[in-house]
């Protein structure tokens, strides 16, 4: 379940930027329907488990700190790391369609914004992995191949550069509101 999160969080940034209709990848879970339609489907799945899953994070921590090392470093690998991926990245698919939303009502710091936290959730995954208190896995991960949660936190980045430099002063704002928009 955790690299469908990221799978689709980068699925949706490249259908945003191409100004796609749909995300023909999705239709298995969200039908045929189209971009907008597939963002509230997903919204809709995915809602009620943003929250839990952030506090099994949060409580999974300080458990964490309570355990003698030996115990949490294996805690850490066993469980924390999966608990981390789930939460951080699903909370980031959440952030990006709020984005989304904010972006087309013309909120355009407000998206920026919460593209910004989604990369910052990103982030806080790669660097869980960086600072494995196991020394054998430390660089486990490096390679990303399972999750790619290096290359979704490298596309939020453009995307965040894409909205910034397309809504960057009071001229080009205008010039988005006028529909010279490249994502909209």
């Amino acid at each position: 379940m955790m690299n469908l999160y990221v799978y689709t969080l980068r699925k949706m940034i490249a259908a945003w930027l191409a100004k796609r209709d749909q995300m023909p990848e999705m239709q298995w879970l969200t039908g045929t329907r189209k971009f907008d339609g597939q963002l509230k489907q997903i919204k809709k799945l995915i809602g009620p488990h943003v929250q839990p899953f952030g506090k099994l994070a949060t409580d999974m921590q300080i458990l964490m700190k309570r355990l003698p090392s030996e115990d949490a470093g294996r805690l850490y690998n066993d469980l924390w790391l999966s608990i981390a991926i789930h939460a951080y990245s699903i909370k980031a698919l959440e952030l990006l369609i709020d984005a989304i939303d904010a972006y087309d009502s013309h909120d355009f710091v407000g998206a920026f914004l919460r593209v910004d936290q989604a990369k910052k959730c990103m982030q806080l995954i790669h660097s869980q992995w960086q600072t494995n208190p196991e020394a054998k896995w430390r660089h486990f991960y490096d390679n990303d191949c399972y999750a790619n949660i290096t290359l979704a936190a490298e596309a939020l980045a453009t995307l965040e550069n894409v909205i910034r430099i397309t809504c960057d002063g009071p001229d080009e704002i205008a010039s988005r509101l006028e529909g010279n928009d490249p994502l909209l």
